[in-house]
């Protein structure tokens, strides 16, 4: 017995284990450990799961829920008589503003300022005041309505050559850059133009549409949308002070005319305050954006892109600082570059268009570095 265990452990010693041998010299023979084929299998699923994702992330991307809607013709059908129908609204949003319009010029002119009860010069101050701003409103929403914000030229489209560059930039990644091909229109889309799916045109630095105007908010009519919200604010505070005045007892109003409208002046004092505060909070907004040149597109883009890269501020290639900012927005001004030739530019009738073609804008960007 003791033989056979010595012949046994001879043998044994005779053969030499695989990890005991020589590194230098190759063994035909190959120990895989059963947890390493596991993890090979965990490494391929996390690629496919990855490549999986990556390619749902374009899809998602490369065209918005309302693009992907119009493949199917069911959803063609279905979003374009939501389009008609938010065109018919819109023309019915604008009756109505225009009515609400005529009735607070008419308050005011028919009974806050008469039931002020004071001197001449005072009511005349009062009266070319409100003649200012009620034209200045009305003024503004017209232009709102009536001047297109500014559609892709067709003369700019016609005159590429190089449309196929165009049409194989279809993702738009939020916080990295915008599509430069529009699936809608079939065509190249400037920098800073967006899809209107209700006006269904691409409009040059859209902000956004809105239902009051019937129409979009862009290059060409920004400072008229602008000056429409900060007068009706400036319109609904001016009315809300003075109706206080009187309710308060700061001035002795006409009796008559308190006698006959008593019911309807804390109405209107509490709303025109109330919009007041809401458009004047609106207007600040708007301002801010035209100071920084952005819209409310790009700031939600740059908010994310900035989110991204981890900074602190918003990366905002358009801001060329405040001057040439609002310049960009409202015209030049005078030639002196005066107040008085500020003034004028932003309190009076403005009739000048941007002085930038909606194509190309100038960037606080080194010349070669990324445009959008």
């Amino acid at each position: 017995m003791g033989n056979r265990l010595n012949n046994r452990s001879s043998e044994f010693e005779k053969k030499p284990l695989l990890m005991n041998s020589d590194s230098s010299q190759p063994s035909d023979q190959t120990i895989t450990s059963p947890l390493a084929g596991i993890g090979n299998k965990v490494t391929q699923l996390s690629v496919d799961s990855q490549n999986f994702f990556d390619k749902l992330e374009d899809k998602r991307v490369s065209m918005s829920p309302l693009d992907s809607l119009y493949d199917s013709k069911f959803g063609f059908i279905v979003l374009k008589g939501a389009k008609y129908c938010m065109r018919i609204f819109g023309l019915f949003m604008v009756m109505v503003a225009v009515v609400l319009l005529s009735l607070n010029f008419y308050f005011y002119f028919a009974v806050t300022l008469p039931m002020m009860n004071t001197q001449m010069w005072t009511y005349t101050f009062h009266l070319l005041l409100g003649l200012y701003i009620a034209l200045s409103i009305s003024f503004n929403y017209v232009q709102c309505v009536r001047v297109s914000p500014g559609v892709t030229p067709k003369e700019w489209v016609d005159s590429l050559d190089n449309v196929e560059t165009f049409r194989n930039d279809t993702k738009s990644v939020p916080g990295k850059n915008w599509s430069k091909w529009c699936g809608r229109c079939q065509q190249p889309k400037p920098i800073r133009a967006h899809h209107c799916h209700i006006c269904d045109v691409c409009v040059l630095r859209m902000d956004h549409h809105c239902p009051w105007l019937n129409n979009c908010v862009g290059l060409q009519n920004h400072k008229y949308f602008v000056g429409f919200i900060g007068f009706l604010a400036l319109a609904a505070l001016y009315n809300f002070v003075m109706i206080s005045l009187g309710v308060f007892g700061f001035y002795t109003p006409d009796p008559i005319l308190y006698a006959t409208w008593s019911g309807w002046l804390t109405f209107v004092m509490v709303l025109s305050g109330s919009l007041g505060l809401t458009m004047t909070t609106f207007t600040g907004w708007h301002v801010y954006l035209v100071l920084t040149n952005q819209t409310t597109i790009e700031f939600q883009f740059n908010k994310m892109k900035a989110v991204r890269s981890k900074s602190g501020g918003s990366d905002n290639p358009y801001n060329i600082g405040m001057k040439s900012n609002i310049q960009q927005v409202y015209g030049l001004a005078t030639p002196e570059d005066s107040v008085l030739g500020w003034a004028k530019l932003l309190m009076l009738p403005n009739l000048q268009k941007s002085p930038v073609d909606g194509i190309n804008y100038p960037t606080n960007q080194p010349k070669g570095g990324e445009n959008v």
